[in-house]
């Protein structure tokens, strides 16, 4: 699987495109783009993966106990994201690197 020339992206019909994908793919500097697949994949230790389980159980519990209990959201964003941001988190520098900065209403639980 490959990942998609940005420019193809643009002027699809917005079923298949949405227009905040086209904006961003259509800004003037997206930035540098990273491709990870499995060929880049290592392999994590035991202990690694006991710590990531852990933390991912308490994050669905977390996630579907809060909007249950407040009346209002739902779990989609905090689990869709929860990986990205633990493996960000672990790579952070909380002396150089800014802090994470995430939506306070749908990755609230996440953050």
């Amino acid at each position: 699987m490959t990942r998609p020339d940005p420019q193809t992206l643009i002027g699809k019909d917005i079923k298949e495109v949405p227009m905040s994908c086209k904006r961003i793919m259509g800004s003037l500097s997206p930035g540098t783009m990273h491709w990870i697949g499995p060929e880049e994949a290592i392999a994590v230790t035991e202990r690694e993966q006991e710590q990531y389980e852990l933390a991912h159980t308490i994050m669905r519990h977390l996630a579907v106990m809060a909007p249950l209990k407040h009346g209002s959201g739902h779990p989609g964003g905090p689990l869709s994201a929860y990986t990205f941001a633990y493996e960000l988190s672990k790579q952070r520098n909380p002396q150089k690197d800014q802090p994470l900065r995430m939506s306070p209403g749908h990755l609230s639980v996440l953050a």
